[in-house]
C-alpha cells in the first residue's frame, strides 16, 4: 500500500462556521418587510391550494410566487429585487442561492430563470421598474430543457466574483415573451393553467473566504497498480470526494482515473480535480533470439508503451517499435514521471564465430556452439563439388588437411540452424 501525503499550506482569515446572509427575509416569512421589492406583482404565498396550484414552502411557512408568462398580457414577467449596495466587494467571491420550482397547474414552463445586478443605482426603488425589463442575466440557472420540477423545490447554487458596483441582486425571467423559450410539459393536473408560474424561497448571498489556489495536484503518477492513498490536511470545515467519502484520506483504486475533493469553507465550497495515470509496467522484449546468420534479419523488437510514456532503446530509438540488423544485446528503458522499468534482450548467431583453419593454435574449425553440427555438402567457389555426403564434425576435420589450397562453401546446419559459410583454405 502506498501513502502520498498531500500537505497545502493555505493561510484563511477567522471567519464563523455559519457565515451571515447578506439577504434580509431570505425565505419571505415577514410579511410587512421592505427588503424584497416587487417588480410588477408578486404574491407571498402560505401553504394550500391556490389558484396558481398546490402550495408549499421549502422553508418555513411562506414563499414568493413569480409569473413567468401569462396569455393575457404581453411581457408578463415578474421580478422580486433587493438591494445589496456595500456589501458586495470588487474582487470578492460570493456563494450565491435559491431554491425554486413551477406550480403543478402550469402546463408550460421554460428553461429562463435567473439573476441579474443593477449597478450603481441607490435610491428611490421605483425606477427598477423600468430598468429591469431591460436588463439581461448576469447568471442563468443552468437546465438541460424547460424546467419541470413540480413535485419538489430545486436549489440553485452559483459562485460570482464581484464588481463591486452591484446595487441591487434581481431574480426573476429576463427573457420577454418573443424570445422567452417556453413548451408544454407533462404536469398531471386535472385543472391546468397555461401560465408559467415559479415558486421562489431560500434567496442567500455569503460572503466567501479566501480560496486556497487547489486542494489537490493537477495529476498524480503512479509506478504499478497497486492501491495507494492521499491525505489532505487541508484546513476546510468538511470535505467530500468523488467516491462518498468524507475522510482526509482518500483511497484510490486501479480504476480511478480522475478524482475530485470539495472542500467547504464556511457558507462557501470549492472542488479541484486530479487525474491519475497509471504507469503500464508489464511489457516484455521476450526470450533471447537465436538465430542462424544475416538472412533472419531485420529482427523487430517491440514494448507496450501508452502514450506519454516515454521509450528508450540503447541504440537511442525513442520509439515503441525498433528494428536491428545485427547481433548484439539491445536495452530499453520505458519511463513516466518518476516510474520506470527495463529489460534486455541478446540476438544470438549460432554460427557467428567460426576459426578459420589453418591457424596459430589449431589445426581445426570451431564453431560457436559445436552440439549437432552436420557438414551437408562441400563445394568450391566455382561450383565444382567436393563432397555432397552429410558428415559430422569429427569426418570433416579429417577432410580438412586432404582439401587443396581454396575458396570452400560449406553447407552446415544443426538442430535448429542452417547456414552457407565460406571456409578460405591457404597455404601454412
Amino acid at each position: 500500500m502506498r501513502f502520498f501525503q498531500l500537505i497545502l499550506f493555505i493561510f484563511l482569515f477567522s471567519i464563523p462556521s455559519v457565515g451571515q446572509n447578506l439577504i434580509a427575509n431570505p425565505s419571505f416569512e415577514n410579511f410587512n418587510s421592505t427588503a424584497w421589492y416587487p417588480i410588477l406583482t408578486v404574491d407571498y404565498l402560505n401553504p394550500g391550494p391556490s389558484q396558481e396550484g398546490y402550495i408549499n414552502a421549502s422553508h418555513g411557512s411562506t414563499c414568493l410566487g413569480l409569473r413567468f408568462f401569462s396569455p393575457i398580457a404581453d411581457n408578463w414577467q415578474e421580478y422580486v429585487a433587493q438591494s445589496v449596495y456595500l456589501d458586495m466587494v470588487a474582487g470578492e467571491t460570493y456563494r450565491i442561492s435559491f431554491k425554486y420550482r413551477i406550480t403543478d397547474r402550469c402546463a408550460n414552463s421554460t428553461d429562463d430563470l435567473g439573476i441579474g445586478f443593477v449597478h450603481n443605482y441607490v435610491g428611490n426603488p421605483s425606477p427598477l421598474a423600468d430598468m429591469v425589463p431591460n436588463m439581461e442575466a448576469a447568471i442563468k440557472v443552468p437546465v438541460d430543457g424547460v424546467f419541470a420540477n413540480y413535485q419538489s423545490y430545486t436549489e440553485f447554487v452559483t459562485y460570482y466574483t464581484a464588481t463591486g458596483t452591484e446595487t441591487w441582486i434581481v431574480i426573476g425571467c429576463f427573457e420577454k415573451d418573443a424570445t422567452l423559450t417556453y413548451q408544454p410539459i407533462n404536469n398531471p393536473t386535472n385543472n391546468p393553467m397555461p401560465d408559467i408560474y415559479f415558486l421562489i424561497d431560500e434567496v442567500a448571498i455569503y460572503k466567501c473566504p479566501t480560496f486556497p489556489s487547489s486542494l489537490l495536484p493537477d495529476e498524480l503518477i503512479l509506478c504499478d497498480a497497486e492501491e495507494a492513498q492521499i491525505q489532505t490536511t487541508t484546513p476546510a470545515d468538511q470535505y467530500i470526494w468523488s467516491n462518498g467519502s468524507n475522510d482526509s484520506v482518500y483511497s484510490i483504486h486501479t480504476t480511478d482515473q480522475m478524482i475530485w475533493v470539495e472542500g467547504t469553507f464556511g457558507n462557501c465550497q470549492v472542488r479541484d480535480t486530479m487525474h491519475i495515470k497509471w504507469f503500464s509496467a508489464t511489457s516484455d522484449l521476450g526470450k533471447d533470439f537465436e538465430i542462424c546468420g544475416e538472412r533472419d534479419f531485420p529482427i523487430q523488437l517491440s514494448v507496450e508503451a501508452e502514450f506519454p510514456e516515454s521509450v528508450v532503446w540503447s541504440n537511442g530509438e525513442t520509439k515503441p517499435e525498433i528494428w536491428v540488423e545485427e547481433p548484439g544485446v539491445y536495452s530499453v528503458i520505458k519511463s513516466l514521471g518518476d516510474c520506470f522499468w527495463t529489460d534486455t534482450i541478446q540476438i544470438l548467431d549460432k554460427f557467428s564465430t567460426l576459426l578459420i583453419y589453418p591457424n596459430p593454435t589449431a589445426e581445426e574449425i570451431h564453431f560457436m556452439e559445436e552440439e549437432n553440427v552436420i557438414i551437408k555438402s562441400i563445394s568450391t567457389e566455382n561450383g565444382k563439388q567436393v563432397n555432397d555426403q552429410p558428415m559430422d564434425l569429427s569426418e570433416f576435420r579429417k577432410l580438412i588437411p586432404l582439401l587443396e589450397p581454396a575458396m570452400y562453401l560449406i553447407s552446415v546446419e544443426n538442430s535448429t540452424c542452417k547456414r552457407i559459410i565460406k571456409l578460405n583454405l591457404i597455404n601454412n
